[in-house]
């Protein structure tokens, strides 16, 4: 069977049934290698809301700076600067648009935005979408951006040997490397669902399931 195509895609070609899921557990006790988290212009922020709640609430104006600028490292330097606005899907057809928020460090005159954990960077399907439609689920949700999600995935497969390259243990003996179903379930499994493996991938390897992260700049030496 020719894993690296869509997930939910059979032998027979039917798109509605589910993948194989025979030795994932196996699979996720593979270690994934540590990284060292870089600096950010972008940070990912998991704020606990959904993205209609978070326009609906006007949340991006509640959104708090860093501790500490993610360039120069100043504590207590950031201040808020402006908003930028970010489309996503939304349940009914569509997208709904939100502000993000950014903000300057008055040492170093650099900038940073947070972004909400559902939106995935570079991408218009929210997470979770995302994250149904590589487990297999084929709901209306899914249904409704199916030729965008089957684009992701095919982003993905073309991807994933620098992906592997980056955040798997080369020691580490993982999936057939054509087998695109089974390595997204491993890169997924310890973190719990695909959002949380999104943040994981792009605060310590500066990468997505998609491509590299392009948001970060590197702290200046000696500061």
């Amino acid at each position: 069977m020719e894993r690296s195509r869509a997930p939910g895609a059979s032998v027979r070609g039917n798109g509605d049934s589910m993948p194989a899921r025979g030795g994932i557990r196996k699979l996720a006790l593979l270690h994934i290698r540590l990284g060292v988290a870089s600096e950010r212009l972008q940070l990912i922020r998991d704020i606990g809301i959904t993205a209609e709640e978070y326009v609906v609430e006007h949340f991006h104006t509640r959104i708090s700076p860093p501790d500490s600028c993610p360039h120069c490292g100043r504590q207590k330097a950031l201040w808020a600067l402006c908003y930028y606005p970010r489309n996503v899907t939304q349940p009914r057809s569509g997208s709904i648009r939100l502000m993000i928020r950014r903000f300057r460090c008055w040492r170093c005159k650099k900038t940073v935005s947070i972004l909400p954990a559902f939106a995935q960077p570079y991408r218009f399907v929210q997470n979770h979408i995302i994250g149904k439609f590589a487990d297999g689920e084929r709901d209306p949700e899914v249904m409704r951006w199916i030729v965008l999600l089957r684009q992701y995935w095919a982003r993905f497969v073309m991807w994933l040997p620098e992906l592997r390259r980056a955040v798997v243990d080369g020691n580490v003996r993982g999936p057939p490397e054509q087998d695109a179903v089974a390595w997204w379930q491993l890169l997924v499994s310890p973190h719990g669902d695909f959002t949380a493996a999104t943040m994981a991938s792009v605060s310590r390897f500066r990468i997505t399931f998609f491509g590299r992260y392009r948001c970060h700049e590197p702290r200046p030496s000696g500061v």
